[in-house]
């Protein structure tokens, strides 16, 4: 990727943008020799003198730094104005990120990132696409998969990358040694209780269950079902949709149309409003502190992992 001062990581597939965003950080700061040189901002907590202070830091021991800016369509009117003359001259030590899942492109900060940045877009894959998904993310793990099989899959989870992704993960790990995953694999693992999953996690901690959250978190890292990075992408994943349910919300827009625009079943979306509902912003602005927190302490070191998830999930519960 050409090294440029600003990008701009954008579209409605979340799945692949994170991907890709943490392939894009990992690069970047592969040889940093500190963690110093990143810093994470949210686009509905941010104001332009914090901005301004952290652009104008020079990197320690290293030529660059990188500055991430997610929920980048929350931005006040003020810092996309603040924004935009930064991007017409930046920092040549800096390396600015923003994400977001739409900008509008008649406003002055998308045509300044199309003018001096990059834009990376992540649609959302047709149908027809997701076939093809399946079969390179098994190709991933070296195996191979039936064409019967990936329709059940895609039958059964739906056309949502990062449950087809969780769904592969298990079959992977079910077949072992097999090369060729087939249609009664698929069948084996569709069945499997979701119980112990990421997933059961974040709905155990949206209902402050703290006793049920840590068990299900001490199972997934005993397991080795998901990474401690990976737990944390997907605790803001999630986290991420609730807010922007909540600004939906106030815009007066049905569960349906909300469902759709989040890419939520129909089944679910009522529970995942109710819950919604008693989320104030003090309280997403905790939870984006607490996840950055905690995904700093595990980069750095600072305590062992799995005490920094388990001090996560206590907090988040206590919300």
């Amino acid at each position: 990727m050409k090294n440029m001062p600003v990008y701009l990581f954008e579209g409605k597939e979340e799945f692949l943008k994170e991907e890709a965003l943490r392939k894009f950080e990992r690069e970047f700061l592969k040889n940093n020799p500190t963690e110093l040189n990143r810093t994470l901002f949210y686009g509905d907590d941010l104001d332009i003198s914090t901005l301004a202070s952290e652009l104008e830091v020079f990197p320690m021991l290293f030529s660059k730094r990188l500055i991430i800016i997610r929920l980048a369509e929350m931005l006040s009117l003020s810092v996309q104005e603040f924004l935009v003359s930064y991007i017409n001259k930046p920092s040549p030590t800096t390396c600015l990120v923003l994400e977001a899942e739409t900008l509008n492109k008649q406003k002055k900060l998308y045509k300044a990132i199309s003018k001096s940045g990059r834009i990376i877009v992540f649609k959302r894959y047709y149908d027809n696409q997701v076939n093809k998904w399946i079969s390179q993310r098994v190709g991933f793990y070296d195996k191979k998969i039936l064409p019967e099989a990936t329709e059940l899959l895609k039958e059964n989870v739906g056309n949502n990358l990062r449950l087809l992704d969780e769904a592969i993960k298990k079959t992977v790990l079910y077949v072992g040694e097999k090369k060729v995953i087939g249609i009664e694999d698929v069948e084996e693992m569709v069945g499997v209780s979701h119980i112990g999953t990421v997933f059961d996690l974040i709905s155990a901690i949206r209902r402050r269950q703290i006793n049920d959250s840590l068990k299900i978190l001490q199972e997934l890292i005993k397991e080795g079902k998901e990474t401690c990075h990976g737990i944390i992408a997907l605790l803001f994943w999630q986290l991420k949709r609730m807010s922007k349910a909540k600004k939906l919300l106030g815009q007066r827009l049905s569960p349906k149309e909300i469902g759709g625009q989040l890419n939520i079943h129909n089944f679910f979306i009522e529970q995942f409003i109710n819950e919604v509902k008693d989320f104030s912003p003090e309280k997403f602005k905790n939870s984006f502190e607490f996840l950055l927190a905690a995904d700093t302490e595990i980069k750095t070191g600072i305590r062992r992992p799995e005490i920094t998830l388990e001090l996560l999930i206590v907090r988040l519960c206590s919300l």
